[in-house]
Formats: C-alpha cells, structure tokens, sequence
C-alpha cells in the first residue's frame, strides 16, 4: 500500500476488539427533525434495488439520490448529521461539501459493487455504522469513548481510520483519500458483518484494495478496479527493483504490527495482494476465476473450513494440525492450485505482463492492462 493511505489497508479482524454496538459508538444523542425523503426512500414508492447486477467495470451511479433521511447528530460539541441509507447509518461532523453529499450514495454504491464485481454474494442483513469525523482529534476521542483502552493502539494509525465489528471509523483526509479508505473499509464492514467465516488476509485484504477504484463524472461514481494507479506504481517499482514478495509470502503475511508501519515490503505487499485478486479473476485465461467465486461463497456461507480441512487432509505432506496459522497457504491450495511453485511461475508471468511497456494508460484509464 501506499506511504499515504496505508491505514486504509488494516484488516480490523486481526485485533483483539470488544463487541461494539450502536450504544458505544454514538457518544453523543441524534436530535429528531429535519428529516428529508430523498428519491430512494422506500417510503417514497421509488426506492432502488441496491443489489442490482454490476460489472467490475461498474456502472456509474448517481449521487444525488442516495440518502432516506438526514437529521442533526451532535458529537461532544461538534455539530453534524446523520444520514439513514439502505444499509448504512452514517453519522459525521464532516463541514466539508465534497464528503458530505457524495458519501450516503458512494457507500451504497460500493455495496451494490461488494455484492455483484466478483461473484453474487448476500447483502447485509442490518444496517452498518460509518462514522467520517471531520478532525482526526474527534475521531481520536471517539475512538478511545468506543474501544476504552484498547483504542490506545488503533489511535496510532495516522490516516484514514479502520473497521472494527462491522463498523468503520474515519476522518477527513481530503475528499478523494476519504472516499477511497471509505470503500476499502467498507469492504471489511462487509464481510465482519455478513460473512460466516473469514476469509484468509491475503484475500479480505487484496479484495479490499480491488473495492478501491473509482472514479467521478459530475456527481456520478463508478467503480472500476484496475484503476488505482498508486497500487499499480507500486507494484511497478517492486518489479522493477527485484523486490516483489514470493507468493508464499503474500499468502502468509499478517497485518499484525502494520498499525503505524509504513516500511516498502507493507507497501509492497498490498499492491500484491491487489494484483493477486486480478490475477484470480484474469490471469491464465481466467482458469481461476470460477474457483475465486466459490471461495468468497464458501466463507459467506460458512463452508470455506470445510473444504481447506479436505484439501488439507488430502495432502500427505501436511496434518490438519497444522492448519492454524496456515490458513493463507491452505485456502490457496485447496481452491486454486495445490502446487505453489506452479502458481507462483503463473502469477510471476502475469505480473511482468500487467506492469509491461503501456500497461500504466490502461490502468489510469480503469482497463485492464491485458487488453
């Protein structure tokens, strides 16, 4: 990931959080009124179907009609609203005009993106909590009023916020970053609050970086997941350098201690796992892209253990006691190809491919560079 939203890529499941609901992260009472029914309200008999089939190049969407209601929320002395959506409840002290319109239909619109870019999954069963706090000061005490003094280690994160039980907690670090992290942790909102198993870092990560892309026209977003050209310089530079991670590496690399760190292997390894993502889906000819499908099924539905357990089982060379702490590598095995060292001659050969003479105007254009 990058120096300048690495936070943005901290997989939330890794700390030891307590349960955190509703009551513990609204500090500060949502006064009644004010209420306005925009477009898509349910109770305006014009509501829309969030779960509407999307490409990965997604279709554009627009933002002006997004929100079901809006009224005053208050945190401590800092005056702010809250926007009741389909399945978020956003509350933030944002000022700013550039958040603050665009954010109720981008976090819908990333939904819409989670549920349908890689494989139909389910959406949530109840709506989420996004807090956009307009001071990294005010994110500071909600944090510590949230988590108690194991908020004292997520504070350390510099930029952006992270997600934690379903929710995300994040603060203004200019409008286009903040949306960016907002899909990111969104993501990971997603899947702590939908999924039945999780998924391996490797994947909840990497899935998140490819939930980043984006892209505005007027006040309509789509979402496109090749286009994140700070992921793909990166990925560049490393090739470039000798430096990329082995597959076995990015498969058992953990997020844990990367809460303030800002070191190049990090960063390298979130624009791998960003590339391993499109690997799964393009690479090959797209040999992989069924099995990727079924994996993300798989852990909706809480089956992915029982088939690593399987794939484990049948290798001769590996106990099933041996699954703890091997997650990554087992799921990889077990769903892709059980031989990583073919593997990793097939991802070597893609990413030469995709950071190739001419690849970087497909990426800033949102296409594949296999195109």
């Amino acid at each position: 990931m990058t120096h300048r939203v690495l936070a943005a890529g901290l997989l939330a499941l890794t700390i030891a959080l307590p349960s955190c609901g509703p009551s513990g992260a609204t500090p500060a009472a949502s006064r009644p009124g004010d209420t306005t029914i925009r477009p898509d309200d349910p109770r305006s008999g014009r509501a829309k179907a969030s779960g509407a089939a999307a490409s990965s190049e997604g279709a554009p969407r627009d933002t002006t009609a997004a929100a079901v209601a809006s009224t005053p929320w208050t945190f401590e002395s800092a005056s702010g609203r809250q926007f009741t959506t389909t399945h978020f409840n956003i509350f933030t002290t944002e000022q700013g005009d550039a958040i603050v319109s665009r954010l109720p239909t981008f976090v819908e619109s990333a939904i819409a993106h989670y549920t349908s870019a890689i494989t139909a999954l389910p959406e949530p069963a109840g709506r989420m909590n996004t807090y956009v706090m307009d001071t990294r000061a005010q994110w500071v005490r909600l944090t510590l009023l949230t988590f108690g003094e194991q908020g004292q280690r997520l504070i350390q994160i510099p930029r952006g916020g992270f997600a934690a039980r379903g929710q995300a907690f994040l603060f203004d670090i200019g409008s286009g970053d903040t949306l960016l992290i907002a899909a990111h942790e969104g993501w990971h909102q997603y899947t702590q609050s939908t999924f039945r198993e999780r998924l391996p870092i490797w994947a909840e990560e990497g899935i998140a970086t490819f939930m980043e892309g984006h892209r505005w026209t007027g006040r309509e977003v789509r979402f496109q997941p090749w286009f994140n050209v700070e992921r793909f310089d990166r990925l560049r530079d490393a090739h470039a350098a000798g430096e990329l991670l082995t597959l076995e590496e990015l498969l058992t690399y953990t997020t844990d201690g990367l809460l303030v760190s800002a070191d190049t292997r990090a960063i390298t390894w979130y624009a791998q796992v960003w590339s391993l993502v499109h690997f799964l889906r393009e690479g090959e000819g797209g040999k992989y892209r069924g099995a990727f499908a079924r994996m993300l099924t798989d852990a909706a539905e809480g089956k992915l253990g029982q088939v690593v357990v399987a794939g484990v089982a049948r290798r001769p060379d590996t106990r099933p006691a041996l699954l703890a702490g091997q997650t990554g590598p087992a799921v990889f095995r077990a769903y892709f190809e059980p031989d990583l060292n073919k593997a990793q001659r097939e991802y070597t050969a893609f990413v030469s491919k995709i950071v190739g003479s001419g690849a970087r105007q497909n990426i800033v254009s949102g296409k594949s560079p296999l195109r």
